[in-house]
């Protein structure tokens, strides 16, 4: 309460990290490489999308920004990691 805030959007500042990571994963689990540090990409991406989400839904009081920007975070994590990938050929 000190901050301005509830709790429940600090859990989301938490959580927002570890779905920024499910795209990388899910690419190197379905067989993709990506060259040098591409996977990094989508992770600051995401991770950037999913905490200007939250912030952005605080500041205007938009509960729909803040909830939304748990799926925002994993939708951008996954497609970008997947563009910037390509499937290793055996």
């Amino acid at each position: 309460e000190a901050l301005g805030s509830n709790l429940f959007s600090f859990v989301y500042l938490v959580i927002i990290p570890q779905l920024a990571i499910l795209g990388p994963v899910l690419a190197s689990l379905a067989g993709r490489k990506a060259k040098g540090n591409a996977m990094l990409t989508p992770l600051l991406v995401s991770f950037g999308a999913g905490v200007a989400s939250t912030l952005y839904g605080q500041s205007v009081d938009n509960p729909y920004f803040t909830d939304g920007a748990g799926t925002l975070t994993a939708l951008i994590s996954v497609a970008m990691a997947f563009a910037v990938s390509k499937r290793e050929t055996a």
